[in-house]
């Protein structure tokens, strides 16, 4: 491949001291005629970071309530929205798709209290993903998912390090978690 830049002509100059220290010994300034290198470069463009990708999207995703990382968990759904954000592309049209905050500190140091995951409510959790568990008695879990064992839901927590035995009749869903964004 041919490099179609052009030669850049360096520029000796006596006044800078030279590397060895010996200023009767003028060496070759390494400083380039900026503009020239400039024009010759393809420009690159990261107008589009990701805060203002996200502020660009449209906040259509409802942040249904807070679900806490640890034992006791309490997930607080409401009837309606609490909140809205932007819908992550990997949620585009997944309709009943929702977000909710998490509490807590049983899943750090993947989740902190205040972080927002996004939960898309159709796709089955395999061994090692991060899990939203809706349980009865309006509860709710943030863990690791490992494995259901005939009727017992298996997942793990890191805060303190600790699998939990969650019974089939106490767990209304268990839902993939696609993502999140800390606080």
């Amino acid at each position: 491949m041919r490099n179609h830049l052009k030669p850049v002509r360096l520029r000796r100059q006596s006044s800078l001291l030279p590397l060895s220290g010996n200023p009767s010994n003028p060496q070759l300034d390494c400083t380039v005629e900026k503009k020239r290198v400039a024009a010759a470069l393809p420009t690159i463009s990261f107008s589009h970071s990701h805060k203002n990708w996200f502020s660009q999207r449209q906040k259509d995703l409802p942040i249904l309530g807070r679900a806490q990382g640890g034992n006791d968990g309490n997930i607080v759904m409401e009837d309606g929205a609490i909140d809205w954000t932007a819908r992550p592309t990997s949620l585009d049209g997944v309709d009943d798709a929702f977000a909710v905050y998490v509490t807590g500190d049983s899943m750090v140091p993947k989740y902190q209290a205040g972080d927002l995951v996004y939960i898309h409510p159709h796709k089955t959790p395999r061994k090692g993903r991060f899990v939203l568990i809706e349980m009865t008695g309006h509860k709710g879990l943030i863990k690791q998912f490992e494995k259901w064992d005939g009727d017992t839901l298996i997942v793990k927590q890191f805060n303190p390090t600790r699998e939990l035995h969650l019974l089939r009749f106490e767990v209304l869903k268990v839902m993939l978690i696609i993502g999140s964004m800390d606080a």
